[in-house]
């Protein structure tokens, strides 16, 4: 079951867990984004969502060299890309995420192409 905007990851701040577990009126959670589980009081009405979640934080990496970074951060560094594309590759938790991010960046690049070549029309031809 999803518990969405109930509470926030201490790893990573976003709001997004599923229940994993239920006991004595607390619920043990997984974040969606890092996988870090807690404990946390069950909520009074259970919240099911299917939208997906709009972080109002930008994710910021926890751990590894690009540690307090955002994505965008780490992609403009040295290796940043090479990085990025490992992580979507291997990094079970993060894939997604960084998947995604990788998408709208080159999609975003290939736009920008095309507006600067119809702004900037070759003249030899």
């Amino acid at each position: 079951m999803k518990l969405d905007g109930y509470i926030n990851c201490e790893s990573c701040g976003a709001s997004a867990h599923d229940v994993i577990d239920e006991r004595r009126g607390e619920v043990r959670v997984e974040c969606c984004f890092c996988g870090a589980t807690e404990w946390c009081k069950a909520p009074q009405r259970k919240v099911v969502s299917t939208e997906p979640v709009v972080e109002s934080v930008e994710f910021r990496f926890k751990f590894g060299r690009f540690a307090g970074k955002t994505l965008s951060e780490a992609d403009s560094l040295p290796h940043g890309r090479q990085y990025l594309q490992w992580m979507a590759t291997n990094n079970d938790t993060l894939r997604d995420r960084v998947a995604e991010y990788l998408k709208r960046s080159v999609v975003s690049a290939a736009d920008s192409i095309v507006s600067a070549s119809a702004a900037n029309p070759s003249s030899g031809e």
